[in-house]
């Protein structure tokens, strides 16, 4: 074969007179297509993500394309560009056969193609345990490297998986509406399929105890049970009050603010909301709770000046504004067992009774001092 002859390529083969001082004769002895070899693959485990490259000096045949390439019974033209998703996403298995046909031979390489394989043991859960129908921090295999494209099941239950750095192996997942219990992470594909060895520690919302039987308005309540760090939780008083969400900063333990509700006996529970894509409401078991009314115990001094500091101390009085005449009086402190305001300019003398009143367009509620302040 004479050099610089590139494989893929047709040849023709002439015969050229050398004789100098006649006429320049050439005759074609043959013509034909110069059949290509590749090489095998320097590895024979590859993602399915991956492209496959087989090392050769050709040129792409042209389009008739003699020269294919095939894993497993799917062939393809031979090119740079060659991806093994595209020829295994038909096919089931791990290992498939691998080579080429230059159009006269069909040549398969002494070892199959193998998919590598998600690690079982590479699935790690970040919190210790976590509640149902969630999202939380995950380590582990990239899904979308394995085929697997986030969808996964848990308990039989579609979860979504998304790996948010691919370096770190980090990532977070979402479970659905399971009951208390271990499981492991299961994906599959068409070509095999993936358990974590590590498992998912489920446990529903729990409170265990409670630092208050009897409290105020305002007042912090501490509450221990299976709460984890980070996670929101809101505090549902029966049957329709709810508090503010408050987030947990210690594993097992959550403090929230008693809202500005009446007084009464209720049963507390402390709930989420599912982060599944349904509208559910988890809902922890129920403790008692007594809220007492929100009252003033003192005010003094009961006899004062414009610009004089006036203290009113009692107990629940968070979001309460002070009233004096009908008219609300700014506050210099304002917490939920003391106010202090300033006695404005604009005051008539005379004697009045203080009050306190709090209004969220849902609840109304004003309580009186029981002395009267004096205005000089």
């Amino acid at each position: 074969m004479p050099e610089g002859i590139e494989q893929g390529n047709y040849a023709t083969f002439r015969l050229i007179s050398k004789d100098k001082n006649g006429p320049l004769l050439t005759a074609i002895v043959a013509q034909g297509f110069i059949l290509a070899t590749l090489a095998a693959p320097s590895t024979c485990a590859f993602y399915v993500d991956e492209y496959l490259q087989l090392p050769s000096s050709v040129r792409e045949y042209n389009e008739n394309a003699r020269l294919q390439v095939f894993i497993g019974n799917v062939f393809m033209k031979h090119s740079s560009y060659l991806r093994i998703y595209d020829f295994v996403k038909s096919q089931k298995g791990k290992s498939f056969p691998i080579g080429y046909t230059n159009g006269r031979d069909t040549i398969t390489f002494p070892k199959p193609l193998q998919l590598i394989e998600a690690d079982p043991n590479e699935f790690k859960v970040i919190p210790e345990y976590v509640h149902p129908g969630t999202k939380f921090d995950i380590s582990g295999p990239d899904p979308g490297r394995f085929d697997f494209y986030g969808y996964s099941t848990v308990g039989n239950k579609e979860a979504y998986y998304i790996l948010r750095d691919n370096t770190l192996k980090k990532g977070e997942l979402t479970i659905g509406d399971l009951p208390d219990g271990e499981y492991s992470l299961e994906m599959k594909n068409s070509f095999f399929s993936y358990k974590s060895n590590n498992k998912i520690k489920v446990k529903s919302v729990h409170v265990n105890s409670s630092n208050l039987e009897e409290c105020y308005p305002g007042d912090k309540i501490k509450l221990k049970g299976t709460f984890i760090k980070g996670r929101s939780y809101g505090l549902f008083i029966g049957p329709v009050q709810e508090s503010y969400y408050s987030t947990c900063n210690t594993d097992g333990e959550i403090m929230f603010e008693i809202p500005a509700i009446k007084a009464g006996n209720f049963q507390a529970q402390v709930v989420y909301s599912s982060e599944m894509g349904q509208r559910k409401t988890y809902y922890s078991n129920a403790f008692p709770l007594k809220v007492k009314a929100t009252v003033i115990n003192s005010v003094y001094p009961l006899r004062a000046t414009a610009g004089t500091l006036i203290t009113i101390e009692g107990h629940g009085m968070n979001g309460y504004k002070v009233r004096i005449a009908d008219k609300e009086i700014p506050h210099t402190t304002s917490q939920n067992d003391k106010i202090q305001f300033i006695v404005p300019t604009d005051l008539a003398k005379g004697k009045y009774r203080v009050n306190a009143r709090f209004f969220n367009y849902v609840i109304e509620n004003v309580i009186f001092a029981d002395d009267y302040l004096e205005i000089l």
